[in-house]
């Protein structure tokens, strides 16, 4: 791992959104290798993957319920209440 390996991870931390090409361009390499690094160090073992944080107050509000049963569980087990 060197420089720009750690720099690709600086920037996905910071941003797991941000496009393999606005990294390239603020660490002046190519697309080509954002991509091709970034896989490596998937295999590597590195970085693991990427998700999505769901604000789950918010994302229940949408219409009062609870669409997803495992969410449901983690959602009152957090509140301290058995699923």
């Amino acid at each position: 791992m060197d420089e720009t390996d750690s720099l690709i991870i600086k920037r996905m931390t910071e941003d797991a959104r941000m496009s393999f090409r606005k990294i390239a361009k603020e660490l002046g390499v190519s697309p080509d290798t954002v991509i091709s690094r970034y896989r490596k160090l998937e295999e590597k073992g590195v970085i693991r993957g990427s998700t999505v944080v769901i604000n789950q107050k918010n994302w229940i509000q949408g219409d009062g319920c609870i669409h997803d049963r495992h969410l449901a569980d983690t959602y009152y087990r957090n509140r301290g209440h058995s699923a």
